[in-house]
């Protein structure tokens, strides 16, 4: 896995991508906060099944602990089967989090 830190002038985004190109995510954080949000996470059709989403969950929980995050936060908007590898991979909703359109953010705690 490849991760590439662009820092910008209130955040930091943090990029982390497999060297073929089929799955990625990335970290966004706020600086000085201890919340990192998980955005775009993409395992392509023609991998998925062979362990390369999980090498990349297990890479950006790892990241997020590095980055001295206390939670790792996200807003699924998939299909059920994609949720449910989300909680196996230890994210549950938590209504504290609500995005402007009402959705449940789900949460990861790290600490």
């Amino acid at each position: 896995m490849k991760v590439y830190t662009h820092k910008w002038r209130d955040h930091d985004t943090v990029y982390i991508n497999d060297a073929a190109g089929f799955c990625k995510v990335s970290i966004f954080q706020e600086t000085g906060r201890r919340v990192g949000v998980l955005n775009d996470l993409i395992v392509y059709p023609e991998v998925r099944g062979t362990g390369f989403g999980d090498k990349l969950m297990r890479r950006a929980i790892a990241t997020a602990k590095m980055r001295d995050c206390d939670i790792l936060l996200l807003w699924p908007d998939c299909e059920d089967w994609v949720k449910n590898w989300y909680s196996r991979n230890g994210f549950s909703p938590d209504p504290a989090f609500v995005d402007h359109d009402f959705n449940i953010g789900w949460v990861k705690k790290l600490k």
